[in-house]
């Protein structure tokens, strides 16, 4: 079975290049208005897969460093401009996922296993 860390290693890694670069963003139909939904998404699935491996007080300081330094890289990317929207939907899902990703694994673990119960 493949190692967890590898899994959200590259989860991170992509995510944070998707975010970056111009050239793959340009591919998701958003509008203007909802260019901070993967900022969201991407922040929240990350927080609730490092909160147990890393603890939730580093992954908390690491992923608003992450954040930040995305926003900041933006100024150094041709195409790309930084936002404080960006910024802030990265933090509201690293907020969101810091008070509820344990409630959100538990719910889901739980819905698995009454499924494995009915099939067997």
């Amino acid at each position: 079975m493949m190692d967890k860390r590898i899994i959200v290693a590259a989860f991170l890694l992509i995510g944070t290049i998707g975010m970056l670069f111009p050239n793959l963003s340009k591919y998701m139909p958003l509008t203007e208005e909802q260019s901070w939904v993967p900022h969201f998404l991407f922040f929240f699935v990350a927080m609730v897969l490092l909160k147990d491996w890393m603890g939730a007080k580093k992954s908390l300081m690491g992923l608003i460093a992450l954040a930040a330094i995305a926003e900041l890289l933006q100024f150094y990317i041709p195409g790309r401009l930084p936002t404080r929207m960006d910024f802030l939907a990265g933090l509201f899902g690293i907020i969101v996922a810091y008070y509820f990703g344990g409630r959100i694994k538990t719910t889901l673990s739980y819905f698995n296993n009454h499924f494995k119960k009915v099939k067997n």
